[in-house]
């Protein structure tokens, strides 16, 4: 999943989500998007 499509999502769905797939995405995403926010 590309950094666009990431905040294209809601933060809530891809934090549910992206632990399914494996995990350490979501360490890179969330940390992105509280840079962002």
């Amino acid at each position: 999943m590309s950094e666009e499509e990431i905040n294209a999502l809601p933060v809530h769905k891809y934090k549910v989500t992206t632990p399914q797939s494996g995990g350490s995405p979501m360490q890179q995403a969330s940390s992105s998007v509280v840079a962002e926010v």
